[in-house]
């Protein structure tokens, strides 16, 4: 049986006149994203139910529920040949906004808190030498999961969703690859479900935390944050871990607009309602590693997240006495050290 190379010589010795096209299309590197090379891209999804030949060309294509897994779910918008923005990826990923916004709103609505991602379906062109005919393929663009909380953060998520896929694109057809964009096909919006780790009630250290590292305080009730930071702002000796030690300092904290239990992404708010607070959150996992890193300059607070091992959903913050002695185990200087946050 001949070997490829046999097979592409014989080729090329029956080929007189455009042996050099076929040379310089083998030995050329197929981008990651090139699955199909010859006029005309194969396996083209076929247009959905609800987009019909007669959609207007300058109106944004609708969404369409493509996928549901419980709260899993994936919406697609496909782009109709011949509209005004499909050889404009930024004219059209903009003018889809508020279609975007739209769907995400409804989907927040029924899902109180969730994580979008982007995904652009573009059709590239190439020209093949001598312009004999034009290569085509498809590539994928996609923007990373962002979580989304409220309505307030849905402009600025797609607006770095846009900038992401638009840097993604012109990596692809920049830096001498000879692909442009021919037109967009598809917008895809996947969502997921988005549970933002909270500080429930009290969880007893578990015996992998070294010791003398962390006050614990044994609260009853879903402010274990609160607890946490007023036993780092007012330390005592004896009986760290009851609440009644710090009984006289509670509401002296600003936590207006912040609900209980608190989830790590308020943090950020809780700095800028006490300033002169500068407040980091880690979780364990074979290790220390970073939740949240203040950017706020003042008494620097670290506090750990729990989680209980039987229902990994119940989450306590405890204040780390000791970062230095916490992150000793982890290396292998036997000396004190200074940790960089």
């Amino acid at each position: 049986m001949a070997t490829m190379d046999e097979y592409i010589e014989h080729l090329l010795a029956k080929m007189t006149d455009h042996r050099t096209v076929v040379q310089n299309i083998l030995d050329e590197p197929i981008p990651e994203a090139t699955k199909k090379r010859r006029s005309g891209v194969k396996n083209r999804r076929e247009p959905l139910p609800l987009v019909v030949a007669s959609q207007n060309l300058t109106e944004p294509p609708p969404f369409v529920l493509l996928k549901k897994a419980g709260a899993l779910k994936d919406y697609t918008a496909m782009v109709p040949i011949g509209h005004r923005f499909e050889d404009d990826a930024l004219a059209f990923l903009n003018v889809m906004t508020p279609n975007t916004t739209a769907q995400i709103e409804s989907e927040l609505h029924q899902l109180g808190s969730l994580k979008v991602s982007l995904v652009l379906t573009a059709e590239l062109k190439k020209a093949a030498p001598y312009d004999e005919y034009e290569i085509l393929t498809r590539a994928y663009f996609w923007s990373t999961a962002s979580p989304i909380l409220k309505p307030g953060e849905i402009a600025q998520k797609l607006a770095e969703a846009t900038n992401q896929i638009m840097g993604k694109l012109e990596k692809f057809t920049k830096e001498g690859s000879g692909w442009w964009l021919n037109r967009c096909e598809f917008l895809d919006l996947h969502f997921a479900r988005y549970q933002p780790f909270r500080g429930r009630s009290y969880i007893k250290t578990p015996a992998y935390i070294p010791p003398r590292t962390v006050i614990n305080v044994r609260n009853q009730d879903n402010h274990c944050f609160e607890w946490a930071i007023l036993s780092a702002v007012y330390p005592v000796t004896q009986n760290p871990h009851r609440t009644t030690k710090y009984q006289d300092h509670l509401r002296e904290l600003d936590f207006a607009g912040i609900s209980f239990p608190v989830k790590a992404t308020d943090i950020t708010k809780f700095e800028h309602q006490n300033p002169g607070l500068s407040v980091n959150a880690f979780r364990w996992k074979a290790g220390l590693y970073p939740l949240y890193v203040s950017k706020q300059i003042g008494r620097a607070i670290d506090l750990l997240l729990l989680a209980d091992e039987k229902d990994p959903e119940k989450t306590h913050y405890v204040w780390i006495k000791d970062l230095a002695r916490m992150l000793y185990k982890n290396s292998k200087y036997e000396g004190r050290k200074h940790p960089c946050r």
